[in-house]
C-alpha cells in the first residue's frame, strides 16, 4: 500500500501489545479513519507505526491525547509528525521490508 503523505503518529510498540488495539484506538479519535498502523523495528526500540491523513497541529494534539489516554501510554511516548508523500512511501516500503 502506496502512503500519499499526510502523518505519521509514531507509539512504543512495548506499550501496547496487538495490531487491533492500536487500530481501534486510532479509529476511536475521529481522526484515524482509514489509518494504516504496521509494526516497525524490532525489540525494546519496535514501534508501532501509524499513518493517516494529514493532521493539523491542533488535530495533532487531540489524537497524541486521546491515544494516550486509550491505550494507557505516556502523552510524551507518542509523537505526531507531517510527512510528504516520497518519504511516505519509503517509510512504507521499509516497513514492508520487515
Amino acid at each position: 500500500m502506496d502512503f500519499k503523505g499526510g502523518s505519521v503518529i509514531t507509539i512504543p510498540a512495548s506499550s501496547v501489545s496487538s495490531i487491533s488495539r492500536v487500530q481501534s484506538a486510532v479509529t476511536a479519535t475521529g481522526d484515524g479513519q482509514g489509518a494504516i498502523v504496521q509494526h516497525v523495528g524490532s525489540g525494546s526500540s519496535a514501534t508501532w507505526q501509524v499513518q493517516t491523513g494529514k493532521l493539523d497541529y491542533s488535530q495533532g494534539l487531540k489524537v497524541q491525547s486521546e491515544l494516550a489516554k486509550d491505550l494507557g501510554v505516556s502523552q510524551s511516548k507518542i509523537s505526531v509528525n507531517f510527512v510528504g508523500a516520497s518519504w511516505g512511501s519509503q517509510i512504507s516500503q521499509k516497513a514492508s521490508r520487515r
